[in-house]
């Protein structure tokens, strides 16, 4: 009788690389080891390296599981992609592309007829609904909980000034803003508006296009890292053509980071997080 031979699960090269591209857009300030990155799913250096190199494989539900809240990123894309399914690449641009990453949620958590709806309830309280209204068409609706998340004692909410024009920018920005969040979201639409409601609102962070209406975007940089009154305040630079010259004269203007806009979930959420651990 012949011997029955177990099955290989795949070897996770592409879900190394799938975890460092993300890491670095996460980390891009201070880069992230190999090591760092194995110790995120508990491998020591040596298993680290075999990881990398493609000669073991990450399989473990609760390394997975470890990976997913490190990243923020959609366990089961981790998964798919540890499995095998899909390559790093792959992965990469599901989560890209907002429609191609609600597709791949509805398929994977059983929406497969019309008007039918997932609900998923985050861990600060807001409420993603999505419904599929077609076999091609998804729609994600937000609902911020009437509950909240309860702020500690030793948490104060924090404020964040947007100034952006981008409609889908803005809509990520008020679903992760807000009550139960720690985070008080202000929008405003031109560059006049920001240097107003920077002196009320007393932010703790600004984001802000560098080529809204109303004003020099270089000039409002100026203005608001010479305010003695915003001394503390983080900038945040934005701008969807990203030039050296750019970069380097919004850093001279007193930007503490300058991003590519628009902006989508990731980055925001990022800020956000780098904003509450700080």
């Amino acid at each position: 009788m012949a011997e029955k031979k177990a099955a290989v699960f795949p070897t996770s090269r592409e879900l190394f690389a799938l975890v460092r591209k993300i890491a670095d857009d996460i980390y891009a300030d201070e880069p992230l080891s190999d090591a760092a990155l194995g110790r995120m799913v508990g491998l020591e250096s040596a298993r680290t390296s075999r990881w990398k190199h493609g000669q073991i494989a990450v399989d473990d539900a609760a390394r997975l599981l470890s990976l997913s809240q490190s990243l923020s990123i959609d366990i089961m894309l981790l998964c798919h992609v540890a499995a095998g399914y899909f390559t790093a690449e792959e992965a990469l641009g599901i989560l890209s592309n907002e429609m191609d990453f609600l597709r791949f949620l509805c398929d994977q958590l059983v929406l497969p007829q019309n008007e039918q709806a997932l609900t998923m309830l985050d861990s600060v309280g807001s409420e993603a609904r999505i419904v599929r209204s077609s076999p091609t068409q998804y729609q994600r609706q937000f609902r911020r909980s009437g509950s909240g998340r309860p702020i500690l004692k030793n948490e104060q909410e924090r404020t964040v000034l947007l100034a952006d024009d981008d409609v889908a920018t803005i809509e990520i920005f008020s679903n992760v803003t807000g009550t139960g969040t720690g985070i008080r979201g202000v929008v405003v639409g031109s560059l006049t508006d920001l240097l107003v409601q920077a002196g009320e609102v007393h932010p703790q962070m600004i984001v802000m296009d560098l080529f809204l209406p109303g004003a020099d975007g270089f000039s409002v940089l100026r203005s608001l890292s010479a305010s003695p009154a915003l001394s503390t305040v983080r900038l945040i630079a934005t701008s969807s053509l990203m030039t050296s010259d750019i970069v380097r004269k919004a850093k001279g203007c007193g930007a503490s980071q300058v991003l590519e806009r628009p902006l989508r979930a990731r980055p925001i959420g990022k800020l956000l997080r780098e904003l509450r651990m700080g």
